[in-house]
């Protein structure tokens, strides 16, 4: 017995005016967080039959990585500009809780919501939900060629 074709229905259509780097869902699924190549945050109510794009902020030189904690209450941000911001989500205020001369390109919350991992390079940082430094490891030397006049 064959399965019936799933169809896509586009429901929304919204203009962005940047290229999306990264996107997150909340977890209810209600708002479509996008990090554009450009660096604007953009935030996407898709309970509005509008979908109006709301800029939020911006990261100089490019938005990176996004990520929402468990349970909605905030979400960060990385970026070009070497910042890791926490935003609260009600208010979409946010605050830098990691800068660094090296682009932090991931951002992962635990399950429960009490911490942020964040990846700059070789290097991992871990932040309690309140912005505050819980672990850093060791840091490493850059990668190195095996190959002759590589490096």
């Amino acid at each position: 017995m064959s399965q019936p074709a799933v169809r896509l229905e586009r429901r929304a259509h919204a203009e962005l005016g940047d290229f999306p780097i990264d996107m997150a869902w909340s977890p209810d699924g209600r708002i479509l967080l996008v990090a554009g190549g450009a660096g604007a945050l953009t935030w996407l109510d898709t309970s509005s039959p509008a979908l109006a794009p709301q800029r939020i902020g911006e990261h100089a030189g490019g938005a990176l990585a996004l990520a929402w904690q468990n349970g909605g209450q905030q979400f960060a941000s990385s970026g070009q500009d070497g910042e890791v911001r926490l935003w609260d989500a009600r208010t979409r205020a946010a605050r830098v809780i990691h800068s660094s001369a090296t682009w932090s390109e991931r951002l992962a919350w635990s399950a429960n919501g009490r911490a942020l991992a964040v990846a700059t390079g070789r290097e991992l940082a871990v932040f309690a939900s309140d912005g505050t430094a819980l672990a850093r490891s060791p840091t490493r030397p850059g990668a190195r060629s095996r190959w002759p006049n590589c490096g």
